[in-house]
């Protein structure tokens, strides 16, 4: 992580109890609350992101129906917001992903491995993810991600589908049959599976991803232009 970036964070976190003090009312800190803290301007590549890199991968591979969705609340935990995430005791140890149970599970064998089998287990690039966003301080954090002036493969599609999709769109039975891992199964999905539709979630077709974390516009041109340019594997 940059330094400048980590004591920034770190900075305001210290001085806000200051001002939480002369309070009555609870007031939290910043990054901590149910509203993101938002860094207008690019993401910086060595700070995890909630809501840019990790919420949706949690929503894609856990909050799903018949587990951490609000309806289903598997083991009483709701996977769909910073707040319920933060609700569960131990879930998440805020600088400490070695004592987190979310870390945890994802090492675990059989029936207590999560997620849980037919899907494919996080891979060591989503664990890292976490397991960054835990050990910085696991913070509410936003930033403008989307970036249309140099469109590749590597670099603009790959990040969205690690976290967006492959959770569901991987190993031995991925949903719906559309495997998202590698260009040549990209490419196939966008031209025999109706990727662009469920990506767009036109009506009737399959939204991908899930209501509640769909790719905003900037994201979604990021797919059309690509496919303008004749998807390369770049």
């Amino acid at each position: 992580m940059k330094t400048q970036s980590v004591h920034s964070i770190l900075l305001a976190l210290l001085a806000a109890p200051l001002l939480w003090s002369a309070c009555q009312h609870r007031i939290d800190p910043p990054g901590t609350g149910d509203e993101p803290l938002v860094y207008e301007g690019p993401c910086d590549a060595d700070v995890v992101y909630f809501q840019q890199d990790v919420l949706p991968l949690l929503v894609s591979s856990c909050g799903q129906s018949n587990c951490h969705d609000a309806l289903s609340h598997e083991d009483g935990i709701v996977i769909e917001s910073y707040a319920s995430i933060m609700d569960h005791n131990n879930l998440v140890v805020a600088g400490n992903a070695a004592e987190s149970e979310l870390i945890e599970v994802l090492f675990e064998t059989g029936e207590d491995r999560m997620p849980p089998a037919p899907n494919a287990p996080l891979t060591d690039e989503q664990v890292a993810v976490l397991t960054d966003w835990i050990d910085q301080g696991a913070l509410n954090l936003s930033c403008s991600s989307c970036d249309t002036t140099a469109v590749t493969y590597s670099g603009s599609l790959v990040p969205l589908l690690t976290t967006r999709c492959v959770a569901c769109h991987s190993g031995a039975s991925p949903d719906g049959g559309v495997d998202l891992t590698s260009h040549a199964n990209v490419t196939s999905a966008v031209s025999y599976s109706n990727l662009m539709a469920s990506i767009r979630q036109d009506p009737g077709a399959v939204a991908m991803p899930p209501a509640g974390s769909a790719l905003n516009d900037c994201e979604v041109r990021l797919f059309e232009m690509w496919i303008e340019d004749g998807m390369p594997n770049n």
